[in-house]
């Protein structure tokens, strides 16, 4: 009797020893993943970071440049999403999963960033406007650049767009264009066209409304190119 009372409780004993071995292992695992996670997701960001530093010290470069000077670079891409975009001499980019980074430049920016990830070769030039001198980026691809024109207005937006390829020729296009809220929420979109590669036009906006982000996006090509108006 004395006997299996012993044996009863040596297994509760081993039972009890597995246990806790099996929530310690647990718990380890859960302490791996998260910073398998974390480690992950901070790679990414630091990929967004390091994209962003290529774009601008190429725009810092040809910033010290005479106007029509081309500079060009490559950049390796983790894959972006809405809203990445160009306003003044800010570039925020945002990633598939939602990391973003924004980075500084000497120079205002304009141009358009594929959303798919892989390495792009790119170019910008240095072109003179009305605004002063700007930094325009393109890339080797059907549409390389967005060169946009906004006039804010009481009740609209009035745009000009032109659809610019590697070689500056007018391309042929099909895009959505969408006024933002600073927070990304939408206050008008239009879906349009143009085989011209010019589009000109109005987007209506509330009368109460005295700021907004552009955001041109072209599907086809998963390009985008947004701009901050005021």
């Amino acid at each position: 009797m004395i006997t299996n009372s012993r044996n009863a409780q040596a297994s509760i004993e081993y039972i009890t020893l597995i246990g806790i071995a099996l929530i310690i292992f647990a718990a380890f695992l859960l302490v791996e993943m998260f910073m398998y996670s974390s480690f992950k997701g901070s790679a990414n960001y630091n990929q967004i970071y390091e994209m962003g530093k290529a774009i601008v010290n190429g725009v810092n470069e040809i910033a010290s440049q005479s106007v029509g000077s081309i500079y060009s670079f490559s950049f390796l891409s983790p894959g972006l999403t809405s809203p990445s975009f160009f306003c003044g001499n800010i570039i925020v980019l945002d990633s598939m999963s939602k990391q973003e980074a924004a980075v500084t430049a000497n120079i205002n920016v304009s141009g358009v960033l594929p959303t798919n990830s892989g390495q792009f070769q790119a170019y910008i030039s240095l072109a003179k406007t009305a605004s002063g001198e700007k930094a325009i980026i393109g890339l080797d691809l059907p549409i390389s650049k967005v060169i946009q024109v906004y006039k804010m207005n009481t009740g609209y937006i009035s745009y000009n767009l032109t659809f610019l390829n590697v070689s500056n020729s007018p391309v042929q296009t099909a895009f959505d264009l969408s006024a933002l809220y600073p927070n990304d929420t939408s206050i008008n979109s239009i879906h349009t066209s143009t085989n011209s590669g010019n589009a000109v036009g109005n987007l209506t906006i509330p009368p109460s409304i005295s700021s907004a982000i552009m955001l041109v996006t072209i599907s086809q090509y998963s390009e985008e190119a947004g701009q901050c108006v005021s």
